[in-house]
């Protein structure tokens, strides 16, 4: 700038040099959003699961994976770093006897999300769709909906005259601390007994609640299966016990804290019933059609039943196709069950025997 005197009113005048640039704005790329869908797994599913899914991205696919849970392992459907290259924009699959316990999931709800990376986009990962089931582990092999109260398997060795031997029997069971309902382990039993003397071993196999499978021809060990329960955490007895046919026996008791499937109280109610009274209550449960659900009634002594109409009329009891776990104490009887219908359940409660 230059000052260039004053004008004709005093004012002093400047003079400003200007320029002429040439700019043009940098081009903006638009990075589309990928689009997918699952057709399978749905509803609910028992034992190994198929998924297929489908997914799209203009930018190009360079990695589709379907995950189970929030930071567990993936189920790469294709990458650029394993045989299973992506091809182009779009590109469909279909993967067959999967279980989800191996990509850290759990017995229950999932909500399984299928994520895309594009080749414009680096290693970012976009969710494109996700698909809402419920999966039960292997129940079509394993009687995981029957969690009958102390039921055992194996040999129940009688104790005979015991005889003079130099190594009593003993036993121990390996076992988790913690579990959660559907999950499936297999337990070793380490047992001796004094084979110089003619001892053999017998294993027999005890649970509070659960399923127990047992194969005669590996008798030191058991799978049990962990039961389905309601909403909360419950203490689950193990127990073990080893004879060996020289009149002497050992056992070992553990207790196992299993984590409830469910953990939402919908509705709660309590109060008293009389001798040969039913009492009857209606839950309305259309916000949880797909979801599982339970059925709890507890009681101090007597014997009550608990009764269930699903919303068509159809009255449901343990054998049900869509009862995933049930259980009968002394003094409490629940169901988990998978809610495939809209409407209202019907609660009854039967007083078969009270005082």
């Amino acid at each position: 700038m230059q000052d260039l005197g004053v004008n004709e009113n005093g004012d002093p005048t400047t003079r400003v040099d200007t320029q002429t640039v040439n700019w043009s704005p940098e081009p903006v790329t638009v990075n589309t959003p990928p689009t997918g869908s699952f057709t399978t797994p749905s509803g609910l599913v028992n034992g190994l699961v198929t998924v297929r899914a489908t997914a799209a991205d203009a930018d190009g696919l360079k990695k589709v994976s379907a995950v189970f849970v929030p930071n567990g392992t993936p189920l790469v459907l294709c990458d650029d770093a394993s045989s299973h290259t992506c091809s182009g924009s779009t590109g469909s699959w279909e993967v067959a006897g999967i279980n989800p316990a191996d990509y850290g999931a759990s017995a229950g709800n999932i909500i399984l999300g299928l994520h895309v990376q594009d080749e414009a986009n680096g290693n970012t990962e976009t969710l494109a769709a996700s698909a809402d089931f419920v999966w039960i582990p292997e129940n079509n092999q394993f009687p995981v909906k029957h969690n009958y109260l102390n039921s055992c398997v194996g040999f129940d060795y009688e104790q005979e005259e015991s005889l003079l031997i130099t190594e009593l029997p003993s036993v121990t069971l390996n076992t988790p601390k913690a579990v959660k309902g559907g999950d499936t382990f297999l337990l070793q039993a380490n047992g001796s007994v004094d084979h110089a003397n003619g001892g053999s071993a017998f294993y027999q196999y005890c649970n509070s609640q659960g399923a127990l499978l047992y194969d005669d021809s590996q008798p030191d060990q058991v799978t049990w299966i962990a039961p389905m329960i309601p909403g909360y955490s419950e203490s689950v007895k193990l127990y073990v016990q080893i004879g060996d046919g020289l009149g002497y026996i050992d056992s070992e008791v553990k207790t196992i804290n299993v984590k409830g499937s469910l953990t939402q109280r919908v509705f709660s109610s309590s109060g008293l019933i009389y001798p040969g009274e039913t009492l009857r209550q209606s839950v309305p449960l259309a916000n949880y059609v797909g979801k599982l659900v339970s059925f709890l009634v507890k009681w101090p002594g007597s014997d009550i039943d608990l009764l269930l109409t699903k919303p068509d009329g159809t009255s449901l009891d343990y054998t049900g196709d869509t009862v995933v776990g049930y259980y009968e104490g002394k003094t409490k009887e629940y169901y988990v069950v998978y809610n495939d219908q809209q409407g209202t359940w019907e609660i009854d409660l039967k007083a078969v025997d009270v005082a």
